[in-house]
């Protein structure tokens, strides 16, 4: 809860309209409408901790070009990550709750089963790439060895 608390605080203290902060908590929870909020009008960022059961990283979607970036110490895969995106994404209301997403790598192979790793992954729906969701390591450090750094 501390790092909840600690995001809540950094998204709040930037005063930003064009950042939002969402708390993803649980990976499974079902979202409803109830649970939904419209983006403002200026909001270009999305900025999200997302936990697993023994882990926790940082979650910074991009609107505009429709990325979703995703900076974990561990460097850990993105299978782990994929349904906090679809939390969030649905929260936000960027995608329908009632979706049918696909995850594919570059090659378009599904990625769905545990044990796959990639560093860059696309979400699809109706067969049309919605989203591209990249891995960032510890400090921005992308896996290829360049710098890459999230907005916070």
């Amino acid at each position: 809860m501390y790092i909840a608390t600690f995001a809540a605080l950094l998204g709040h203290s930037v005063h930003r309209p064009n950042l939002m902060f969402v708390h993803c908590q649980e990976e499974n929870s079902i979202v409803t409408e109830g649970l939904t909020e419209n983006l403002g009008a200026k909001v270009k960022t999305v900025l999200s901790v997302i936990h697993s059961n023994d882990h926790y990283a940082v979650m910074e979607i991009h609107i505009d070009s429709r990325t979703v970036c995703i900076c974990n110490g561990m460097s850990r895969s993105l299978h782990g990550w994929q349904q906090h995106v679809l939390n969030v994404l649905k929260r936000t209301r960027m995608i329908v709750i009632d979706c049918k997403p696909t995850f594919v790598d570059d090659f378009g192979t599904t990625f769905m089963e545990p044990g796959k790793s990639a560093d860059t992954v696309h979400l699809m729906i109706n067969n049309m790439r919605e989203w591209t969701i990249k891995k960032l390591c510890s400090c921005g450090k992308k896996t290829d060895g360049t710098v890459d750094r999230l907005l916070v």
